[in-house]
C-alpha cells in the first residue's frame, strides 16, 4: 500500500511540475500524429479537385456526419503512457447548435484505461480559432517507469456534420495556442512529454470554397482555462488515488 502511495504522491509532482511548463522533448523521437476521415464516410472527390494546401484531402457528402480520426502514425522509441490531441475544426464546420458540433466521440486507442479517457469541446460563436475538440488518456497512474503502448493506428474518433464548403481541420501542439498545456502531444516510458510532428486534414462537403482557421494568431496561451484536458487533470486523477490509498492504509493500522 505505502509503495504506491509514494509512486503516486511523485507522479503527482511530476504531472504539477509539467503543466508548469516543463520542456518537452527537443526532438520527436519519430512521434507524429495526423488527422483522417473514416473511409466508410468518404465519397471520390470530384474530378480535377486538389488539396488546397499540404494538408490530404478527403471528400463528404454535404450536410451528413462523417467520423474524423486521430492517428498515432509514429510514437516514441519506448512507446506511449499518455496521448493527448488537441483537434481544431473551426466555427463553420459542423451543426453549430447548443449541444456543440461534437456529436459523438470514442477512445479506439486499445490500451487507454476508459475510465481514464477525458474530452472536452468549445464552441465560440464568431471566432473560429477556439472551436476545437480535446481528449486524452493514460494507461496507469503508477510510474516512472510507465506502462506504454506500441499501438500506432486510431487511437480517437470524434463526429461531425459536413456543410457544403471545404474546411481545413489542424491538430494544435501542446505549448501553442489556444492548446496551452492540452495540446497534441505523448508522454513517454518516463514520464516526459514528446510533441509530435502534426498533419492536419482538409474535409471537402462538396463545395468548392476552401475555408480555414487561422490558428495562434495574438492569442495569450489558454492552457487550462479553455477547458481543454490537460496534465492538471491527470495530476488531480493522482491526488484523488493517493487519499484513497492514505485512507486504506490508515483503517488498516486502526484495525489492526
Amino acid at each position: 500500500m505505502f509503495p504506491r502511495l509514494l509512486v503516486l504522491v511523485a507522479l503527482l509532482a511530476a504531472a504539477f511540475g509539467a503543466s508548469l511548463g516543463s520542456p518537452a522533448h527537443a526532438d520527436t523521437d519519430g512521434a507524429a500524429m495526423s488527422l483522417s476521415v473514416d473511409p466508410a464516410d468518404t465519397i471520390p472527390c470530384p474530378e480535377g479537385k486538389e488539396p488546397s494546401g499540404s494538408e490530404p484531402l478527403f471528400c463528404v457528402p454535404s450536410d451528413t456526419l462523417f467520423t474524423l480520426q486521430v492517428f498515432a502514425v509514429g510514437i516514441p522509441p519506448d512507446g506511449y503512457s499518455v496521448a493527448q490531441a488537441w483537434v481544431a475544426y473551426g466555427d463553420e464546420l459542423g451543426d453549430q447548435n447548443a449541444n456543440g458540433a461534437v456529436k459523438d466521440e470514442a477512445a479506439v486507442w486499445p490500451d487507454c484505461g476508459l475510465d481514464n479517457f477525458q474530452t472536452t469541446n468549445t464552441n465560440q460563436v464568431g471566432d473560429g480559432r477556439l472551436d476545437s475538440w480535446s481528449g486524452g488518456c493514460l494507461i496507469d497512474l503508477i510510474g516512472p517507469p510507465f506502462q506504454t503502448s506500441m499501438h500506432t493506428g486510431v487511437i480517437y474518433e470524434i463526429e461531425l456534420t459536413c456543410d457544403s464548403n471545404s474546411h481545413v481541420v489542424d491538430l494544435i501542439p501542446a505549448g501553442q495556442p489556444p492548446a496551452g498545456s492540452s495540446g497534441s502531444q505523448y508522454y513517454d516510458i518516463q514520464g516526459d512529454p514528446v510533441i509530435p510532428q502534426l498533419v492536419g486534414a482538409e474535409v471537402n462537403c462538396g463545395g468548392t470554397s476552401v475555408g480555414g482557421v487561422a490558428l495562434g494568431d495574438g492569442l495569450a496561451p489558454l492552457g487550462t482555462e479553455s477547458g481543454g484536458v490537460s496534465v492538471w487533470w491527470f495530476a488531480a486523477a493522482a491526488l484523488a488515488v493517493a487519499v484513497a490509498c492514505v485512507a486504506g492504509a490508515i483503517t488498516a493500522v486502526r484495525r489492526a
